[in-house]
């Protein structure tokens, strides 16, 4: 994993992580503003991270679920789970997690506009991503999250004091489920072996801060091997397994 050294940050409207510690900036954004905002955006596939489903700690559904079950309960052929209503909820419009958790659905969102679905629901477009905060008071509300963000919330402190990045924790109640009896992390980090995936890309502009080519961007000349490693809990944590960037492609 090869992460390109710049010399200062560019604005990408959300997700803005900059690693001041290290030496290195990055750039992450979940909406698709960010496109805009730098002059023509490459997409550089970085790997995968993992989404799941959160529902709150206080809840009575289920803390594992197939991913068919998920799929019923997205499409509207499931309501109840033991008994126990269960709401879905998307993010917001936009989203990279929304794109990605609809295709692992199989739903389009052409079919979610024309109300195929009504049972799921963006809250009028204020659902963020990676918020678990609205959970806290609806038990019955399941909604996909990140794996990698529910890492990173988890460890605000070590992001702060280790590498002096300012991360909001936002998972208020917000607990991640099991798919197909796989737990989303292992070790402390993404359990890249887990069934639903998301695409991790990085954003970059073809006129990188500080002037140069976009091979040059690219070059081994060019790129640092971003490898420090946080002390999360006594274990040790990548900060690219932990700064997950997306973006959706």
């Amino acid at each position: 994993m090869r992460i390109r050294r710049i010399g200062r940050a560019v604005a990408l409207g959300v997700g803005l992580v900059a690693v001041a510690a290290t030496g290195v900036t990055l750039a992450g954004a979940t909406g698709s503003s960010a496109a805009d905002q730098i002059a023509a955006p490459v997409s550089v596939p970085l790997g995968n991270d993992a989404m799941t489903y959160a529902v709150s700690a206080g809840s009575d559904l289920p803390e594992s679920l197939t991913k068919v079950q998920l799929q019923r309960i997205y499409r509207c052929y499931t309501t109840q789970i033991s008994g126990n209503p269960v709401r879905p909820v998307l993010p917001r419009r936009g989203s990279g997690l929304r794109t990605e958790w609809l295709r692992e659905m199989g739903i389009v969102e052409a079919d979610v506009t024309n109300n195929d679905y009504p049972c799921l629901t963006d809250l009028g477009g204020s659902v963020l991503p990676d918020d678990g905060r609205i959970l806290d008071a609806n038990p019955s509300y399941i909604v996909p999250f990140s794996v990698g963000q529910y890492i990173v919330q988890a460890n605000v402190a070590a992001a702060r004091d280790q590498l002096g990045v300012t991360v909001v924790d936002r998972r208020g109640t917000a607990i991640l489920g099991r798919i197909d009896n796989q737990s989303p992390i292992v070790g402390g980090a993404v359990n890249h072996g887990f069934p639903v995936t998301l695409r991790t890309c990085r954003v970059v502009s073809t006129t990188p801060a500080g002037g140069g080519s976009m091979a040059e961007m690219l070059s081994d000349d060019s790129w640092t091997t971003c490898n420090v490693e946080l002390s999360v809990g006594g274990s040790g944590a990548h900060v690219t397994e932990l700064l997950q960037l997306r973006y959706p492609v």
